[in-house]
């Protein structure tokens, strides 16, 4: 094993066989709720007021476990959290409240608008592990509207607080670009790209100094150096912070990379790495002189992610890691040592709970680049008498439930191991409820970026390779690429489900004939693999795949989903008027907009005719009807927009006639 894989692997253990399960037993407040602001070096929790930071990064922290794929009660401990911020540190005008006392009650409400990029953090989190019905995208957007109408800042950014504290910081700021890319990565809500720009062009034309490529930490109201020693301050370990996030920044809006990234990394590595201690320090004046020679251990956790990112060589993330480790060498493992003094000795007190999140952070990038070495153990190890293992790879949670939640609880009842992998929106507690395990991936449909297929081929091939399931089912087109790509070398069957093959095979743009082009060259290759199956649903999808060159003995025709006759029994019609339901997601594709057309046709007949539809649109699909269109329909005499419906069997009820609209 090389010197990085060893490092890699015993910090990977050290997280989730020691530090994950001690910070739930012993760093959960069980009393009171919430966690524990820290854990003494022989593992005693510190009964402390709660800080709203603290709340929100165990929250942040444990999803990201759960990600990873940490068998613990990950969900259970993002819950307390959660549920503890939620009920204790939301203030009135939505704003987060700082600390809350043991007692429960406020005890510092100062607005800080570092708490603020921290609970929008925690807010993704909950929303991406336990969906819409959670509520966290509204808390989030909540918040995030709060501080654009109320603190936003006339030269960009946002004010410290309403008064116009000074000095201005560029933290809050850097996790506040953290909280809007994890949001862009789940949202479709196009205010987190604009939150995002925003911020890392702030940083790039006002707090770093065009001069040398270093960062600044305090500013004067116009966002210029603040006064004094404060505006020469720079933290190296915010520079490789900032310089990991502006990386992702240009990943997730297609950019590139700022050349403002490596400088930063460049600066901090030079003012300075202690060679003697192996440690990046607090912090030094802007001509490099030292101004804080203490080490910090969340400093050394970023170095870590800022070298991974830039491609920096093996021998320096193995350093890099080797210098975090030190920190963790304590009597109770599973705790940490914060600071590391100037004389090499480390200051002995309780290990700070907002640390596990920089740690959990710098495993999360090393799982992208050494899976083998960054893996959960043995919770996922499989022996030859464990039960067959089955994953449902889908984009979306509420398409797994509509169209192949019958054929999973088939495999349950048959003795599989049933697992989902899928984006959680609302559906991913009903998904748990059928005793399948869930594992959310951070799909981008809809988008033709290479770099995002990347992205999200190297999540789910880190999902085979530990889960190592025997068979993969593929749900439609996107997943089919993505399972098949992830598949590559792992000994799995794939079943791909063709349910339909998109607007990119029936759009005629030059775009779309081009990626239709390049699509038809892969899927033959990922299609005739020897381990590889087809299932179609109508015989035109099995003519497209024929001519892909794959042999019709590999094609199973099954003509649709199915329709559960135990939910869907025939009803006597209904008294009023002739009611029309359609159900569906709101495409053109589908053929909404000739329905709608058509009612209202009737309608100036004098025909009284109700119009029902049921769906959402798809902002991912390329032929989605924008909100406002659906608005004036429902403005238009008899026509329901009834948004998305659980009970289709009641909206049928409804209906005299049912319309199966295609394409117009």
């Amino acid at each position: 094993m090389t010197d990085l894989a060893g490092e890699a692997a015993a910090l990977n253990r050290w997280l989730f066989d020691a530090a994950l399960p001690l910070w739930w037993q012993e760093g959960a407040d069980r009393v009171r709720g919430g966690f524990h602001e820290a854990i003494s070096l022989d593992g005693r929790p510190s009964p402390l007021p709660h800080r709203a930071r603290v709340i929100a990064r165990q929250a942040f922290s444990y999803c990201e476990a759960g990600r990873l794929g940490w068998h613990g009660p990950w969900r259970e401990a993002q819950r307390h959290a959660l549920d503890y911020l939620r009920n204790h540190f939301i203030a009135a005008d939505t704003t987060i409240v700082s600390v809350v006392d043991l007692d429960g009650k406020v005890g510092d409400p100062t607005f800080d608008l570092y708490n603020q990029a921290f609970a929008l953090l925690a807010f993704a989190s909950g929303h991406r592990a336990f969906g819409e019905a959670a509520g966290w995208r509204g808390h989030a957007v909540a918040l995030r509207t709060r501080l654009e109408q109320s603190y936003a800042h006339p030269l960009g950014g946002f004010c410290e607080d309403r008064d116009g504290r000074l000095p201005q910081r560029s933290n809050p700021h850097m996790h506040l670009l953290e909280s809007a890319l994890a949001w862009l990565a789940i949202d479709d809500d196009p205010a987190w790209r604009r939150m995002a720009d925003a911020i890392a062009m702030l940083c790039l034309e006002k707090f770093i100094d065009p001069r040398n490529g270093a960062l600044g930490e305090f500013f004067a109201s116009d966002w210029s150096p603040a006064p004094g020693v404060e505006g020469l301050i720079r933290e190296p370990g915010h520079h490789y912070e900032w310089a990991f996030l502006l990386h992702r920044w240009a990943q997730l809006t297609g950019r590139n990379a700022p050349a403002a990234a490596p400088k930063l990394i460049a600066f901090a590595d030079t003012f300075r790495l202690d060679a003697r201690r192996g440690v990046a320090i607090n912090a030094v004046l802007a001509d490099g002189r030292m101004h804080d020679s203490v080490a910090r251990l969340w400093a050394q956790a970023e170095r870590i992610r800022a070298y991974l990112t830039h491609g920096r060589c093996n021998a320096d993330v193995a350093a890099a890691i080797k210098g975090l480790r030190r920190f963790l060498a304590t009597p109770a493992e599973g705790v940490w040592f914060d600071q590391l003094g100037a004389d090499d000795v480390f200051v002995m007190e309780p290990a700070r709970a907002t640390s596990l999140y920089h740690i959990i952070g710098a495993v999360a990038e090393l799982s992208h680049v050494l899976p083998a070495a960054v893996r959960v153990g043995s919770p996922v190890s499989k022996t030859r008498a464990s039960a067959p293992r089955v994953i449902y790879l889908v984009t979306e949670d509420w398409y797994f439930i509509s169209h192949r939640l019958p054929m999973a609880r088939a495999a349950r009842d048959s003795g599989f191991e049933v697992h989902v992998a899928t984006r959680i929106d609302r559906h991913g507690a009903a998904i748990e409820a059928e005793g399948f395990q869930l594992h959310g991936v951070a799909w981008r449909r809809g988008s033709l970026d290479p770099r995002d297929l990347v992205r999200v081929v190297r999540e789910v091939r880190k999902l085979y390779r530990d889960l190592q399931p025997d068979l993969a089912h593929h749900v439609a087109l996107p997943a089919a690429v993505v399972g098949s790509l992830a598949a590559i070398g792992l000994p799995i069957a794939c079943l791909n489900a063709m349910t339909g093959l998109g607007t990119l095979f029936t759009d005629d743009t030059p775009k779309a004939r081009i990626a239709r082009a390049v699509l038809r060259l892969v899927l033959r290759a990922l299609l005739n693999r020897s381990r590889a199956a087809v299932l179609v649903q109508n015989l035109d999808d099995r003519a497209v795949i024929e001519r892909l060159g794959l042999h019709r003995d590999r094609i199973a025709l099954i003509p649709g989903s199915g329709v559960d006759v135990e939910a869907m029994k025939p009803t006597p019609e209904p008294s009023g008027p002739i009611t029309v339901a359609f159900v569906g997601r709101l495409l053109a594709s589908k053929g909404i907009r000739t329905l709608v057309a058509a009612h209202e046709l009737l309608v100036q007949r004098g025909r009284d005719v109700q119009l029902l539809i049921a769906g959402l649109p798809d902002p991912a699909n390329p032929t989605s009807i924008p909100p406002q269109e659906i608005e004036a329909w429902t403005r238009q005499p008899n026509v329901k927009h009834l948004g998305f419906v659980d009970n289709i069997g009641a909206l049928w009820a409804r209906a005299h006639i049912a319309v199966l609209a295609g394409r117009d």
